[in-house]
């Protein structure tokens, strides 16, 4: 009898392992590693995307999707990294190839492209539409400047931030773009009518992200 305990034993927990609750258990313990928080620690400002901590999800390589954690974005070293259980910034184990930062405003959605030729690796861009049709991405960046005052021999360091908007066609090639009609319309000529429709019935408003947003989800729906 105490020779089926250990085969019945590992047999139920292949047989648990396979169960979604079980599954979505292991989906939460995230893997990662601490990370040097001080790194910044003579520059003004900080380097992430938001100064605290948001709540949202990360996916991975490995297909896995942890949810209901606290994220924050590296805009520096391009990097998302979450919250410890005892409050420690880690970095994740596995790469991580999108993540969300749910907000009171509507989530923001954040995925890794290639095609834009303008950054090395394969980096992060916000998504500001639904649909792949066409796709508005932003890329917010920050790097470290050094300033001295006149007659001064100390320097300033302070995080200098840039925003940069591409148009990604479904083809795989794209455009860096203004947020302004004649530079976001342009590609969608095709639907010139209804897209004027649309802006017009919506007032459309240029300088905000989710109504630029907005435009080209309904363009990719035509």
């Amino acid at each position: 009898m105490k020779r089926l305990v250990k085969p019945l034993f590992v047999f139920l927990f292949i047989l648990l392992a396979d169960h979604p609750v079980v599954q979505a258990q292991f989906m939460n313990d995230v893997a990662g590693r601490p990370i040097r928080t001080n790194k910044y620690v003579e520059v003004d400002g900080f380097p992430f995307l938001l100064e605290n901590w948001s709540k949202g999800e990360a996916s991975s390589d490995k297909g896995v999707t942890s949810k209901n954690l606290e994220l924050k974005y590296d805009v520096v070293d391009d990097k998302v990294t979450f919250k410890s259980e005892k409050g420690d910034e880690m970095e994740f184990v596995n790469f991580i190839t999108s993540f969300t930062l749910y907000g009171d405003n509507g989530n923001r959605n954040f995925r890794r492209f290639s095609e834009i030729k303008e950054y090395s690796g394969v980096p992060f861009f916000e998504v500001l539409n639904e649909g792949d049709k066409l796709r508005v991405l932003k890329k917010t960046a920050k790097t470290v400047m050094e300033t001295k005052a006149f007659n001064s021999a100390t320097a300033t360091k302070t995080f200098s931030e840039s925003v940069k908007y591409f148009l990604l066609k479904k083809d795989g090639t794209y455009e860096r773009i203004k947020k302004d009609k004649k530079s976001i319309t342009g590609a969608m000529a095709d639907k010139a009518a209804e897209v004027e429709a649309f802006i017009k019935t919506n007032k459309t408003d240029f300088k905000k992200d989710e109504q630029i947003g907005a435009l080209v989800t309904y363009y990719n729906g035509l």
